[in-house]
């Protein structure tokens, strides 16, 4: 009998152990894959740091980014990466667009003189419901340059990989 009782607490105790790993496992679920990536297909103004409206969607898991409002809303806690590209079509006037998350300034793009394009690359950290938009700097007047068959101004994120603890909670999955 007490062999019985021994190889039962043997086994419980894998069992609890085998939880706990479980729990500290991040295993990437369908309501954890968040991936964007937008476009501006006509050529677009900007003089009063107006948010950029990219109106081609490549693609929105997660339904994250809003063509009306230009804003991607986190919908998973974690850790995030965001590419941003700009071609600007003026001649002798700064282009300089900001990243900006919720209220702060992130990351620039800049160029100057007819033709200029550049990017930036960013990793943050987001909690659900922040916010991710790309502005024009204020008091720069300026215009990016797209078409429906030109895209060349484009932002994309994706969720790299989700916070732990919003997964998972303290406490072992089996106990």
């Amino acid at each position: 009998m007490t062999g019985i009782i021994r190889l039962t607490a043997v086994f419980l105790f894998s069992v609890y152990g085998f939880g706990v790993s479980l729990a500290q496992t991040t295993i990437p679920t369908r309501s954890s894959r968040v991936a964007f990536s937008v476009g501006l297909t006509y050529t677009m103004h900007l003089s009063f740091s107006e948010t950029v409206l990219y109106d081609k969607i490549f693609t929105n898991l997660g339904n994250g980014y809003n063509k009306q409002t230009g804003v991607f809303t986190c919908p998973v806690e974690g850790i995030y990466l965001f590419h941003l590209h700009a071609y600007d079509m003026n001649t002798d006037k700064a282009m300089w667009l900001e990243l900006m998350h919720n209220d702060d300034f992130i990351v620039s793009v800049s160029g100057y003189a007819s033709h200029s394009s550049g990017g930036n690359t960013v990793i943050l950290h987001l909690r659900i419901g922040d916010k991710i938009q790309v502005k024009g700097r204020e008091q720069q007047q300026f215009s990016l340059f797209g078409q429906q068959d030109e895209i060349y101004s484009t932002l994309s994120g994706f969720l790299l990989y989700p916070d732990d603890t919003s997964l998972h909670g303290a406490s072992p999955i089996v106990g």
